[in-house]
């Protein structure tokens, strides 16, 4: 029967998970310490909807008071209304009677508590059918393993007899059909039932780490700050219960909800948008169990992010073919030097006024250049406020490393447009007047470019990275940057380039 099959889902229970803790007293926040090989899993038989007919021994109505007590620890609501037919749906009713009401704890059933759920009491049907139609099911769910038996009058079953001997919440869920084969609304009871021995239930508190995940992402629920009154007690079970439509799902470690545990909470994913309602209880060492603590996960789609029109422009690339500069292969020409001892002078052979092939593919850049670009969805929409590194490595120097902010339109715009800058950054070395020594400069860099007042610099061929760590993405851009320089010189607030002879050219004041 489909409606018995949903409730059957609904009311599931759940199952435990035990865990090592520590005591704690009344004020205290109890911290839960446990792993997963402490994890011990018990299972227990779902509640499926049962038939007051299969139930056994009776309770005679006729042989209790029938004074009414009104509980303060029950509420109730109708859940599942049936739908309209020819045929009108019966109603499910019940009203309840407190055989020992002398056990109730200001008002509430407790432990040692039976209760008669009726749905006549002798006066008044409390389950009937508009239709005159007789009603020939009761089913009854959440609570059948505390269900004593049925409730008599005059040998007529009347209703049925509980006593939950394990303080906890519950919810208690009636239905009726009637001889036309029709359901009725779901009646669901939440019943809070307490310890009859003094001891008092736990109370679960819960810190979602993110109520808005996106898909296959981990949720932390940290149950940390959870008390018990109890001075002597500690949490030593935890349930959890994932509902999902009308699935509901009792987790433990072969759980696809299952993430993993940390010392003081448990680690859930999901894998499908939608909305989740996680329960989870605890219990003390006593074995009563706390309310549910519940809260709803809203699970989105994971979002995409792009990095969009990245351009980088520099003031290098503008002068790079000019006949002001010349390209020589710097190892190639220090190479040859030391096999034939000519002079420096030997560079002009190896030189070049266009920018040498391997170098064409990349952006040259000094201390001036410009980078740009936008970090947006791939559905278009803008991330802002977001930031965006720039990182350059060299291979045996330094790296130059930077940052921006995207704006409200998720747009970034960083120049470097400093020799300071750069140098400082780049870790760039600097050679003036003196004699060429392939172990020092050699081996740091292929290419060396002359300029038009006797200055050679120094790049090497590398990779510029922009990278947005909070949206998952990164570019990289091919650049051929400068990584030494000589003939330069500091003036006390700026870098310049001097010429051979000049007394500063060998030295760096950073004052």
């Amino acid at each position: 029967m489909k409606v018995k099959k949903f409730l059957s889902a609904v009311i599931s229970a759940a199952m435990c998970l035990s865990i090592v803790t520590a005591n704690v007293s009344a004020d205290d926040s109890i911290f839960i310490e446990t792993s997963e090989s402490a994890i011990e899993m018990v299972s227990e038989k779902s509640d499926d909807f049962q038939s007051i007919s299969e139930l056994g021994a009776a309770y005679r109505l006729e042989d209790v008071a029938k004074d009414l007590i009104t509980l303060n620890s029950i509420s109730s609501k109708t859940n599942d209304v049936a739908a309209y037919s020819a045929n009108s749906a019966p109603v499910a009713g019940l009203s309840t009677m407190v055989v020992n009401p002398e056990t109730l704890l200001n008002g509430s059933m407790t432990t040692e508590t039976v209760v008669y759920w009726l749905w006549y009491d002798g006066e008044t049907y409390y389950s009937y059918d508009p239709d005159g139609d007789e009603i020939v099911n009761y089913y009854v769910s959440g609570i059948n393993d505390y269900i004593l038996g049925t409730v008599t009058l005059d040998g007529e079953a009347i209703g049925f007899a509980t006593q939950i001997t394990v303080a906890a919440e519950y919810d208690l869920l009636f239905q009726v059909e009637d001889s036309n084969g029709e359901l009725s609304n779901v009646l669901d009871y939440v019943l809070m039932v307490e310890p009859a021995d003094g001891n008092t239930r736990p109370i679960c508190n819960i810190i979602v780490s993110n109520s808005t995940p996106t898909v296959n992402s981990n949720v932390l629920f940290d149950w940390s700050t959870s008390t018990d009154a109890d001075s002597d007690d500690y949490i030593a079970g935890v349930k959890v219960r994932v509902i999902h439509g009308a699935s509901d799902v009792l987790v433990d470690t072969s759980s696809k909800y299952y993430a993993g545990m940390t010392n003081y909470g448990i680690l859930l994913t999901f894998d499908e948008v939608g909305t989740y309602d996680v329960w989870i209880s605890m219990s003390d060492n006593h074995n009563a169990w706390s309310n549910w603590n519940i809260n709803t996960i809203n699970v989105t789609k994971e979002i995409t992010y792009v990095l969009d029109n990245v351009i980088l422009t520099s003031s290098d690339v503008n002068n790079t073919n000019s006949t002001r500069f010349t390209w020589g292969n710097y190892k190639e020409a220090v190479e040859l030097q030391y096999q034939t001892n000519l002079p420096e002078a030997l560079f002009d052979l190896v030189t070049t006024n266009s920018v040498p092939s391997e170098l064409q593919s990349r952006t040259i850049i000094g201390a001036e250049w410009t980078l740009s670009g936008r970090v947006k969805t791939s559905s278009g929409n803008p991330l802002s406020n977001a930031t965006v590194r720039i990182f350059i490595p060299m291979k045996y120097n330094g790296s130059f490393t930077a940052s921006v902010t995207t704006n409200s339109s998720g747009y970034f715009s960083y120049t470097c447009d400093s020799l300071t800058q750069w140098f400082d950054a780049m870790n760039v070395y600097y050679i003036a007047q003196v004699p060429v020594d392939l172990n020092l400069y050699g081996s740091t860099s292929d290419w060396c470019r002359y300029g038009d007042l006797l200055t050679t610099s120094w790049y090497e061929p590398t990779d510029m990275y922009v990278i947005c760590d909070s949206a998952l993405v990164r570019t990289t851009i091919p650049v051929t940057a400068l990584c030494g320089c000589s003939f330069a010189k500091w003036l006390g607030y700026r870098w310049t380039y001097g010429i051979p002879g000049d007394s500063g050219c060998g030295w760096f004041d950073w004052g």
